[in-house]
């Protein structure tokens, strides 16, 4: 008898085992908030997928536009826009079957066995291979040409700006601010990016925490000003 192609896989048990832990625990938290305020605002006990889509609509236009921190403070755009796509979730796994949820988990099953993997994935560039840019003047502050592929690439490398020159061109001043570490005593940039097209304000573009640029100590020698 010839072996079976299929599994036995309850699709509901391997959705949960390959779950982001994260993406879980933040849908949790976006729905109990969101029940605390339909259960204030309009004395509704039912979760939001048995509310019918009209009425659901409503409230999730009030609770948007009303929802504040605990310090009374608007949240930033990326925040809302991910409470949304927490409900999203829920109501998809609950109103249109586990299909979709049933792919993604597969998906990130997959790549954990390390299938999916690109072949001509592009080789990181090296400290050496850094060096050696500066060591024929493609970066540093030799001349112009050279000052500004310094700053194209240190904004790439630490602020992770994408795409060509376009990006990098629609930094304004007071995107990048002067900070301070403490605790490492130590400078640092933070970049504070706009929503563009590469950038939008979708969950899945927003960054945990704004990039940030140490400074590194300075040789002396190295600085043209202090010599004559």
């Amino acid at each position: 008898m010839a072996e079976s192609r299929f599994s036995a896989i309850d699709p509901s048990e391997f959705i949960c085992q390959n779950e982001n832990k994260n993406t879980a625990r933040k849908t949790l938290t976006h729905l109990k908030l969101m029940g605390q305020f339909l259960s204030e605002r309009h004395n509704e006990g039912r979760s939001i997928d048995k509310i019918p889509p009209t009425e659901l609509d409503k409230y999730l236009s009030e609770f948007v536009v009303n929802i504040r921190t605990p310090k009374n403070e608007e949240y930033e755009p990326s925040t809302v826009r991910g409470m949304i796509s927490s409900f999203d979730r829920h109501l998809r796994r609950h109103r249109y079957g586990s299909q979709r949820e049933s792919l993604k988990a597969k998906k990130s099953h997959l790549k954990s066995l390390g299938k999916g993997a690109k072949p001509m994935k592009a080789d990181p560039l090296t400290d050496q291979d850094i060096d050696k840019l500066y060591e024929c003047n493609h970066l540093g502050k030799s001349t112009p040409t050279s000052l500004m592929n310094t700053l194209w690439f240190l904004n790439t490398l630490h602020f992770g700006i994408r795409g060509g020159s376009e990006e990098h061109r629609r930094i304004c001043w007071g995107d990048v601010k002067l900070q301070h570490d403490p605790e490492k005593n130590l400078d640092y940039l933070e970049y504070h990016e706009r929503i563009t097209k590469t950038r939008t304000d979708d969950e899945q573009d927003s960054r945990i925490a704004p990039p940030r640029m140490y400074a590194t100590p300075i040789v002396l020698k190295d600085v043209p000003f202090l010599h004559g």
